[in-house]
């Protein structure tokens, strides 16, 4: 039996010992990158001009964050964000050198609410003089959307082009039946019957409430997307509608789409340029260098981003996280800078933790200057809980929000753990000590005590909503408990005050403040290097939580994760 340990330990040591090792040369390899990146990007600090006539050419196949931020890839301070995006697109339109847009839309990952704001700017474009193409060699509701905004749609002849134009289809995946047979169970104690949160894990369908939230959000996209479409291409609504519901343009090909006037022209890229005369094409990123900056005004408007998950403490991830540390430090450097008149705060995000949540919204109301909401794609559960702050709320028709309720998910390990032969021996006194153990039976007297916890961050979370929106509590909660609205949605029954992307709240506030000139800065708290160190701390996390799970530790696993266990205000699904 000593050998045996001996041995497991002397396995531990060096997997451990390899996986620093791989690590530190990662971070070698990383650095040595980046330094190598600023040397080549010194010796070439000489921006190429811009010729006469030349077409912008957008890719979007890259997703556009609403933050963005400085990388160690991107020292040169490369940093288009979706807001960078739309302003780069208005010096286009004024610079004389741009003569229009190619939009290379093979791949979209923008979220519908940034599609929605980008299709006004190529809709404003087009309406300067500055023609849009549009060229692509895929073809699905998401691209298309986009491209129909454009003059002229353009796919190669070639039926190896994919085309994906149809009605939804969404699944979701319900795990009772499996998690049953493995031997965990989770107790899912949720506030809002339409609060769908983690009842993946408790039932072996879906529920009637969320079934009825998600055909209404998905009939309601659609039902934008046909009319869009039969609008942009002049076609008959009723006739474009029945097509798509009977799968004609489902693996359908170009040729096709030609004959239905989905498209305009059949020509390879090569001969697309050729045929119009394009002879210069500049990407977006060469191009945003060739930008001047505008006159700097002492009046300034900042714009503030919460993105991501909500979560209490900063956790170890490269990907976007919202924390009250975090976020409130952006807008206190907002609050405290006398130019700074006004601030617009962009919100994507599916909620998260129902007390970082509160942190935030209580920090807004004192910053002392008016705090105007731009939601992005999603700003619901806790992101709403957020913007209900704000003093005005702006929302784009496909933004998702709402969902007001709450919900607490505690898995429990105790068969799986009979089942590999662990015991666990329980020490404890005084009643509840234990409400959140993972190995042991939850009592019906420990579930309702944690329902009247939830109950009650669910009845501050309306406080805060009726108090920021001026709506009575018997109104909201036939708007609430869980319930998800798409952006025309929430602004008829008071949720968002006006349908309107991220300028819309910008030159909203403006006009609030009744400024004629002014600023518009982007409020960052980040260093050179804090993603990059963000993600080996990641890295880290993950090995760390990898040699738990060989220790045996399981609590390891989950004890970091803030959506489990604690009330959480979070957005099911994502549309």
């Amino acid at each position: 039996m000593v050998v045996f340990k001996l041995l497991k330990n002397v396995i531990l040591f060096i997997l451990k010992e390899l996986a620093s090792f791989a690590i530190k040369i990662l971070i070698v390899v990383a650095i040595l990158t980046g330094i190598f990146i600023k040397i080549s990007g010194d010796r070439e600090k000489k921006v190429a001009r811009i010729k006469d006539d030349s077409y912008l050419e957008l890719n979007l196949s890259s997703e556009v964050a609403e933050k963005g931020g400085m990388t160690l890839f991107a020292i040169e301070g490369e940093n288009i964000n979706f807001y960078n995006l739309l302003k780069i697109l208005d010096s286009a339109e004024r610079d004389s050198r741009i003569k229009g847009v190619i939009l290379k839309s093979d791949d979209v990952a923008l979220n519908r609410a940034q599609i929605e704001e980008l299709s006004d700017k190529l809709t404003e474009l087009k309406e300067a003089g500055k023609p849009v193409y549009a060229f692509s060699r895929v073809m699905d509701n998401r691209n298309y959307y986009l491209a129909v905004n454009a003059n002229e749609i353009v796919m190669p002849p070639s039926r190896g082009s994919s085309i994906d134009l149809k009605g939804y289809y969404t699944e979701s995946r319900y795990l009772k039946r499996l998690t049953d047979k493995v031997g965990i169970k989770y107790n899912v104690i949720h506030v809002g019957d339409y609060k769908a949160f983690g009842e993946t894990y408790v039932r072996e369908d879906m529920s009637p409430e969320r079934k009825a939230d998600l055909t209404r959000i998905l009939d309601t996209i659609y039902d934008e997307f046909v009319a869009r479409v039969a609008e942009r291409r002049n076609l008959p609504r009723t006739i474009l509608n029945r097509k798509i519901l009977d799968g004609d343009f489902v693996l359908a090909d170009p040729f096709k789409l030609k004959k239905e006037r989905l498209i305009d022209s059949l020509e390879y890229y090569h001969e697309f340029l050729e045929n119009r005369g394009i002879e210069n094409v500049v990407g977006l990123g060469e191009y945003s260098k060739n930008i001047h900056s505008p006159k700097e005004v002492k009046d300034k408007i900042a714009v503030v981003y919460a993105e991501g998950n909500i979560l209490y403490s900063a956790q170890r991830s490269p990907k976007a996280i919202i924390t009250p540390e975090n976020l409130i430090k952006e807008l206190d450097m907002a609050g405290e800078n006398p130019d700074v008149k006004g601030i617009v705060l962009r919100i994507d995000s599916p909620g998260g933790s129902a007390l970082a949540s509160e942190v935030i919204n209580a920090k807004m109301k004192e910053i002392g200057k008016p705090i105007y909401i731009s939601m992005g794609g999603t700003a619901a559960s806790g992101g709403y809980y957020i913007s209900s702050a704000g003093q005005k709320i702006y929302a784009s028709r496909g933004t998702v929000t709402g969902s007001i309720g709450v919900v607490s998910i505690i898995p429990n390990f105790s068969e799986v753990s009979e089942k590999l032969g662990v015991n666990t021996e329980i020490i404890e006194k005084g009643k509840f000590s234990g409400i959140y153990s993972l190995f042991n039976e939850m009592t019906e007297e420990e579930r309702e005590r944690i329902y009247e916890s939830s109950l009650g961050v669910y009845e501050e979370f309306k406080e805060r909503v009726s108090g920021g929106r001026g709506i009575d509590s018997e109104s909201l909660e036939k708007i609430a408990g869980g319930r998800v609205w798409l952006g025309e949605e929430a602004v008829e029954n008071g949720l968002v005050d006006e349908i309107g992307g991220i300028e819309a709240a910008i030159e909203g506030m403006a006009e609030y403040l009744e400024l004629e000139e002014y600023s518009v800065v982007e409020v960052r708290d980040e260093k050179p290097f804090e993603r990059f160190f963000m993600s080996y701390s990641y890295m880290r996390g993950v090995y760390s939580r990898v040699m738990a799970v060989i220790s045996g530790d399981e609590k390891a696993v989950v004890e970091e994760n803030e959506l489990l266990v604690r009330p959480v205000m979070y957005l099911p699904y994502k549309i």
